[in-house]
């Protein structure tokens, strides 16, 4: 590969040029040696182990038995939508089941910069039930789901989030006394439970994947059928499933390191 001139003095920019002509290889032959590395970026074998160290910590290489591929933090700069995809496909089933065995509606939420939005759903069996579609659109800060996905946040980043969401949703009503209190304890349960927060009428029950933070499963249907039981059993099978799906991404990313 052709090494990019470096007319700069400052060595920090030296390293970038070095860091582009890692990945650029990584990317186009992974998995790829050490020696190849060396050989393909024309530098010195103790720079390259050096930077690929910096790069493994960070999460932007992953090293396997085959050689070096590129790392989980690479593809959450990726373009999201084949992510998503991959992610709706995946917790499908587990979606139906949890319809068939709660008889509620059964769903993916994913947390964005401004709203959350539904990746996959699983309508509930019953005449009355609460109706969502693929990319239906939600704010943040209100209802289980809601609450869930900012839980994670510093409390600076919960304001950002919720300043965003407000832009979005300028109708909705966003109560901010005793929220971050609220918000800490809901990310330590992990799951979340909302009555009539943001529709009359529905409630819902909301588990975090431990495996795609700013990801949810979630339980909705009418408010009524949700009594202190049905929420306790619903809160077991959402952890359940949500172990479930963690299992089967962890499997799939598996797959793909050891290939």
């Amino acid at each position: 590969m052709q090494q990019v001139a470096d007319t700069s003095n400052d060595g920090s920019v030296q390293v970038i040029f070095r860091v582009g002509d890692l990945l650029d290889v990584i990317a186009l032959k992974s998995p790829v040696s050490l020696q190849d590395l060396t050989k393909e970026t024309g530098l010195p074998k103790t720079t390259v182990h050096r930077l690929l160290r910096s790069l493994e910590e960070t999460r932007m290489v992953t090293k396997t038995r085959k050689g070096f591929i590129m790392g989980p933090r690479i593809g959450q700069w990726q373009a999201p939508a084949d992510h998503y995809r991959r992610l709706a496909m995946w917790s499908q089933p587990i979606l139906n089941d949890l319809a068939a065995q709660t008889m509620e509606t059964a769903s993916l939420f994913i947390g964005l910069r401004d709203h959350r939005r539904c990746l996959a759903v699983a309508q509930g069996p019953q005449e009355i039930r609460h109706v969502l579609q693929p990319d239906d659109s939600f704010p943040l800060g209100i209802g289980s789901s809601g609450k869930l996905l900012i839980s994670g946040l510093s409390r600076a980043e919960r304001v950002r989030a919720l300043d965003a969401t407000r832009v979005r949703f300028p109708g909705v009503d966003i109560a901010r006394a005793g929220l971050d209190e609220e918000l800490d304890q809901i990310f330590d349960r992990g799951c979340a439970v909302s009555l009539e927060e943001r529709e009359v009428g529905l409630a819902a029950v909301s588990c975090l994947l431990g495996s795609v933070k700013v990801a949810c499963l979630s339980i909705t249907g009418p408010a009524s059928r949700f009594d202190s039981g049905s929420i306790e059993r619903f809160m077991k099978m959402l952890k359940d499933a949500a172990d479930s799906l963690d299992a089967v991404l962890s499997h799939a990313s598996g797959e793909e390191i050891s290939h």
